[in-house]
């Protein structure tokens, strides 16, 4: 530190130079870590944004990643999957009975893997938006 006088004499201190920081074990200079990458985004599912478009009349609906999938929530309720090209909804005894007319099965990713109150929505119920808007209506009104 070097001192130096003011107008009115007073000294006034000047700090010290900088020096770059170094590590103190090997004395080098301390590298500077590059600056990270973005975050990437969501993988790109063709499905799921088909299906998350075909919801757009139930207002709120996202699709949320889990376990090599997607969860289908409003708010916090969980009411549906997506998984492997197929879409399950939520159902209970009463609306388990239109599914299984339908030739539906339970959703069961892997052999000791299965809910059997999450079903596979059927293909023309799926490509057509507002049917598919009233059964997911009724997937959320299944009390857990």
């Amino acid at each position: 530190m070097s001192t130096a006088k003011t107008p009115g004499g007073a000294r006034r201190v000047k700090p010290a130079a900088k020096k770059p920081a170094t590590d103190r074990k090997t004395r080098s200079p301390k590298k500077v870590a590059a600056p990270r990458k973005p975050a990437k985004g969501p993988k790109p599912d063709p499905f799921r944004d088909f299906v998350v478009d075909q919801l757009r009349e139930v207002q709120g609906v996202v699709a949320r990643s889990m376990f090599g999938g997607h969860g289908l929530y409003r708010g916090e309720a969980f009411f549906g999957v997506i998984y492997e090209g197929r879409l399950y909804f939520k159902t209970d005894a009463q609306s388990e009975v239109a599914y299984r007319e339908r030739g539906m099965d339970f959703f069961h990713p892997k052999p000791h893997i299965y809910l059997k109150h999450h079903f596979e929505v059927p293909a023309d119920v799926l490509e057509d938006s507002e049917q598919l808007a009233v059964w997911a209506r009724r997937a959320l009104a299944v009390k857990s």
